[in-house]
């Protein structure tokens, strides 16, 4: 089995059934999940296995313990920044 970084590109299975093909790099993945976990449950596949599946935006399981190490901080900071905007737009409403 070859290693996720051998791959050139990575596929995001989304929760309506949809597959999309992202460039195989740290950012694009962090990307893809933020964009796609936010209407649902994703998995992110090489074309012979399961890379990680997800929860909403969070990642659920990974099968490589080095690669989640590589993704966290990016993937956190993208997952901030949704919150912050989340939760602004929750401030708004409630000063209305």
């Amino acid at each position: 089995m070859k290693r996720i970084e051998e791959y050139d590109e990575l596929l995001v299975a989304t929760s309506d059934g949809e597959e999309i093909t992202i460039e195989n790099n740290i950012d694009s993945v962090a990307s893809a999940i933020c964009k796609y976990g936010l209407m649902g449950d994703i998995t992110v596949n090489t074309e012979d296995y399961i890379v990680l599946n997800t929860f909403g935006i969070y990642v659920d399981r990974c099968c490589d313990s080095e690669y989640m190490e590589k993704l966290r901080p990016v993937l956190v900071a993208k997952q901030l920044e949704i919150e912050a905007e989340a939760f602004a737009d929750n401030e708004d409403e409630m000063e209305l």
